[in-house]
């Protein structure tokens, strides 16, 4: 009996082993194998998400249940995708992070891994945005904190803290949209905004959050980096988040940064730098001046809107005086943008605004007159100082300074009668020409009657 017995056992046993590495090799090919939904596999459809057309709507609608489907399986692939060199392959993995929302959580502790390794490996520059597009329901990343502490860490490098600055803040474009966070060598770009808008409803900022306190705190805390790089950036943050952002906190930070970068010798935050005259932007320390002149001007336009409170106008008002200062900055690029901001504020206080952008219009760099007569137009403010200034622009060298006062002077109406003797004037010199053409527009706006 006892032989029988063993043998029997044996079979048994060798039976259960038989099924034990089926099992084991069945998962291997699981795991081993892309998932799927349907007819097609994880990398197939996360394209199919991407929105398309005049109306955006995605190549295949499916493909977001596919991701919903796939789920957590998808992450082994995702967070592998992610780390490739080949900017194709990352941004699938980014986009299917960003498509799983909520679901790929679990990928958090394995992202953080790889932005700490920074030390010794480059995959942070995808970890970071990847990060920031796994978002709860509410469109706040998860990993916020994280995020906030990596733009913080100076012993990192300066694209490190570039990236998580910008993978945090969203800018104001219909819905709080992501913005397809890039490298910072521009090797990747991953749009996830629209795919984002589709899969949650409702999309909320990430300033309406309760982080809203620790985020401006380090957006203005990096406005001082001594990276330009880093500062330029803090304040674009600044200015995408305008809406939600606490005007009496960020505007006089926005000001000082502006009053104790003005009129630095080019580049001195990082060295000598040359900047390209072709760069709407420019390097260095002009990139401080000009992002935080311009976001000055986004906070000048929100403390206006039925909304604003006393003391947000008040914070906005003490700094328009740094902006007049930066109307002479010694690049034009600065002044540009203080001009514009300076008239999206110019109606809280006219009497310092808009003697400033008059004499503006006759600055010898055309980008700067250009962009004082657009911005005295869009204010449309005290019309018997303007108006004249605005006349005697229509005769500055450069054409494009004459077309934009001849839309200013367009813009005051009626108030700006006084002008159309010197328009028409301008009319008959360049008959359906490229002034000519704004020129007659802008009759037809300050006299209705006039006839083409």
């Amino acid at each position: 009996m006892k032989p029988k017995i063993l043998l029997c056992l044996a079979l048994v046993l060798s039976g259960v082993l038989v099924g034990f590495v089926s099992n084991v090799r069945a998962d291997e090919l699981a795991t081993n194998a892309e998932p799927r939904y349907l007819d097609k596999s994880l990398s197939e459809w996360i394209p199919l998400a991407r929105l398309s057309g005049e109306v955006n709507i995605p190549l295949d609608a499916r493909a977001f249940d596919a991701l919903r489907d796939i789920g957590t399986n998808a992450l082994p692939w995702l967070l592998r995708w992610i780390q490739s060199d080949k900017p194709e392959t990352a941004r699938l993995g980014l986009e299917g992070l960003g498509l799983l929302g909520p679901i790929a959580k679990p990928g958090i502790p394995e992202l953080v891994r790889l932005v700490n390794d920074w030390p010794s490996s480059s995959a942070w520059s995808n970890a970071i945005p990847a990060l920031a597009a796994i978002r709860d329901t509410n469109y706040i990343p998860y990993a916020l904190p994280f995020l906030l502490s990596a733009a913080t860490n100076t012993d990192a490098p300066a694209e490190f803290r570039v990236q998580a600055l910008q993978s945090i803040y969203t800018p104001n474009a219909g819905p709080f949209l992501l913005t397809g966070a890039t490298n910072t060598d521009g090797s990747a770009a991953y749009w996830l905004q629209a795919l984002q808008s589709i899969f949650y409803q409702p999309i909320q900022p990430i300033a309406a959050s309760a982080s809203t306190k620790a985020a401006l705190s380090v957006f203005v805390a990096c406005l001082q980096d001594k990276d330009w790089r880093v500062a330029a950036k803090a304040a674009d943050g600044l200015d995408f988040g305008v809406s939600t952002i606490d005007p009496v906190v960020a505007v006089p930070a926005l000001a000082a940064c502006l009053a104790s970068h003005t009129n630095r010798p080019v580049g001195s935050t990082a060295g000598k730098v040359e900047n390209d005259p072709a760069n709407w932007s420019g390097v260095g320390d002009v990139a401080v001046r000009g992002s935080v002149a311009r976001a000055l001007g986004a906070f000048g336009a929100h403390v206006l809107g039925p909304s604003a409170l006393a003391q947000d106008r008040e914070a906005m008002l003490r700094a328009m005086p740094v902006l007049v200062k930066s109307l002479s900055d010694e690049d034009w690029r600065v002044a540009m943008w203080a001009a514009r901001s300076l008239g999206d504020a110019a109606a809280l206080e006219p009497d310092i605004a808009v003697p400033a952008l008059i004499k503006s219009t006759s600055d010898a760099d055309w980008h700067v007159a250009m962009k004082a007569a657009d911005a005295l137009g869009d204010a449309a403010l005290e019309p018997e100082l303007a108006v004249p200034a605005l006349v005697k622009s229509l005769d500055y060298p450069q054409r494009d300074v004459q077309r934009s006062a001849a839309e200013a002077l367009g813009k005051f109406g009626a108030a700006a009668r006084s002008a159309v003797p010197a328009l028409t004037k301008k009319s008959q010199d360049d008959p359906h020409g490229y002034v000519g053409f704004f020129v007659d527009i802008a009759l037809k706006k300050i006299v209705p009657e006039t006839k083409p």
